[in-house]
C-alpha cells in the first residue's frame, strides 16, 4: 500500500513499522497513545524506518521550520554525505537519539545515477572512435555494454581484443561526448573505429574482406543494421 499525506489508521501503520523495526514501532505506538497528532510523531521522529515501511510524509506549510545541520551526516533519503550547514535535521531518530539528515531540496545525483542517466539513451555494443578525452591517445576506443543484471557501463577497447573497465567519471565523459553526436556523428565514429582497428563496428570481430572494412561492419551486422533502419 502505498502511504501519503492522508494517513492509514493507527494499526496499519504500526503493523507496517514492526515489520521493519519494532522497537520504533512500539515508541511509536506510545506517542500515539498520548494523544499527539500522528503527522507530528513522524516529523519528530525522522526515523528511516518512515521510508523503509513506505511511509512518505511532506510537512505541511505552517509546520515548524526545520534546522540546519551543524555537523556533517548521511543523507536517509539517498545515502550521500550531507556538509556541515549544507543540509536540515530532520527530527531525533526514535532508537538511537541522533538526528537524522537530509539534503536540501532535491538529493544531488550521485555520479552512479548520472551515468545510468546518460547511457540509458545509447545503443549498446555499437563500437566508436573519439577524441582522446584526456590527451594520452590520439582517440579511443569505446562502446557500451550491458551485463546480466541489466546495468549498462562503457567499455574501451584496447589492444587484442581486450575490453577494459574505466571509472564513472571517465565513463560519464564518453557517454557526454556520444550523447551530443548526431546519428550522422556516430555513424561516422564507427566508419572510424572499423578503419583505425579493422573490427567491425556492431560487434568488434575482425573484419577480414574488403567489401566488410568498406560498409565497416560484417554481412550479418550489416544486414542486421539495414532491418533496423527499415531496409534503407
Amino acid at each position: 500500500m502505498t502511504k501519503t499525506d492522508s494517513l492509514p489508521p493507527l494499526d496499519t501503520m504500526v503493523a507496517d513499522l514492526a515489520r521493519v523495526d519494532g522497537t520504533f514501532a512500539r515508541a511509536f505506538v506510545a506517542k500515539a497513545r498520548s494523544g499527539a497528532p500522528l503527522s507530528e510523531i513522524m516529523l519528530a521522529n525522522g526515523h528511516r524506518a518512515w521510508k523503509a515501511a513506505g511511509f512518505q510524509y511532506t510537512p505541511t506549510p505552517d509546520a515548524p521550520a526545520l534546522r540546519p545541520n551543524k555537523y556533517p551526516g548521511t543523507c536517509d533519503l539517498c545515502g550521500e554525505i550531507v556538509l556541515g550547514g549544507a543540509g536540515q535535521l530532520m527530527g531525533r531518530d526514535a532508537v538511537t537519539g541522533h538526528y537524522d539528515v537530509r539534503h536540501i531540496g532535491e538529493c544531488p545525483q550521485t555520479p552512479a545515477a548520472k551515468l545510468a542517466d546518460l547511457l540509458a539513451g545509447l545503443e549498446v555494443n555499437r563500437r566508436f572512435a573519439v577524441p582522446c578525452i584526456d590527451d594520452r591517445n590520439d582517440l579511443d576506443f569505446v562502446f557500451v555494454t550491458v551485463d546480466r543484471n541489466d546495468v549498462r557501463s562503457i567499455k574501451r577497447f584496447v589492444g587484442g581484443g581486450i575490453h577494459k573497465v574505466e571509472t564513472i567519471e571517465r565513463q560519464i565523459a564518453w557517454a557526454e561526448m556520444l550523447g551530443r553526436m548526431s546519428e550522422d556523428e556516430l555513424e561516422a565514429a564507427g566508419t572510424l573505429f572499423a578503419e583505425e582497428l579493422h573490427r567491425c563496428t556492431d560487434c568488434g570481430l575482425p573484419l577480414e574482406k574488403q567489401d566488410s572494412r568498406m560498409a565497416s561492419r560484417g554481412p550479418k551486422c550489416a544486414q542486421k543494421r539495414r532491418e533496423m533502419l527499415g531496409g534503407l
